[in-house]
């Protein structure tokens, strides 16, 4: 064992056990956490080495690069593929190949798309809506900073429940980068209330997937009620981009 794939078998154990402890702090079930690991810019040997210490959940946002990573590593069956960067209507063909959950579908158009190509597949997919809870011009998403937004958003939820390919189960953010993990701690507040607004005011299934937290704040994600982080550089170091 190399001493960089020594490392991050260790980040992994550390971020996994960290996880487990905090759920068990604030009194959660255990195992209620998924813990997605963000492998962008990242080589092959890097995320050999981290599906070789046990990780489950890997979370890319370019999915060319992922259909080129995918041919060189091995013992790949069992992991669960999530997209979690901007989706460009000319690569939801790699979606269709490579992914089983999508994160980041950010309006009604983009999981109109999804769905057609995702139908004429004859697939179905888990998506999570990305929401902008912080109100950055510069964030994708449905923008829900101002609460007289949420009860179209509701409408939003009910029609994309609709599209027979896809299987909506949650909501997705990213706060504003700010000086420590507390920083975040309200908009992940704020997103999970988004939530219980829809759940509370929707039809049929309830939605029951948050996705926030990463390398920074995933802690913090935790106490607010994720039930899945996205953390990167914490475990798989430095990113390399050729």
């Amino acid at each position: 064992m190399s001493e960089e794939t020594g490392q991050i078998r260790s980040n992994y154990l550390t971020v996994r056990d960290q996880i487990d402890a905090r759920v068990k702090l604030v009194h959660r079930e255990p195992g209620s956490v998924k813990l997605v690991v963000v492998t962008k810019g990242q080589p092959v040997e890097k995320m050999q080495a981290l599906i070789d210490s046990g990780a489950r959940w890997i979370g890319e946002n370019y999915p060319e690069e992922t259909a080129e990573k995918l041919s060189a590593l091995h013992d790949i069956q069992n992991i669960e593929w999530h997209m979690i960067g901007h989706i460009q209507s000319r690569k939801i063909k790699y979606l269709v190949q490579h992914f089983d959950v999508v994160e980041s579908v950010e309006s009604l158009e983009t999981a109109q798309k999804l769905n057609s190509r995702f139908e004429d597949a004859k697939r179905k997919i888990k998506i999570l809506l990305e929401v902008n809870v912080s109100g950055e011009a510069t964030k994708q998403g449905f923008d829900l900073v101002n609460r007289k937004d949420w009860g179209r958003f509701v409408d939003y939820v009910g029609e994309i429940e609709t599209l027979p390919a896809l299987d909506l189960v949650g909501l997705m953010t990213i706060p504003p980068l700010g000086d420590d993990a507390e920083t975040s701690r309200a908009y992940f507040r704020l997103l999970r209330e988004v939530l219980e607004y829809v759940n509370l005011h929707k039809h049929g299934r309830a939605l029951s997937e948050l996705s926030m937290g990463t390398s920074f704040d995933y802690l913090v994600a935790v106490e607010e009620g994720a039930t899945i982080v996205r953390v990167g550089e914490a475990i798989m170091g430095a990113r390399h981009y050729s």
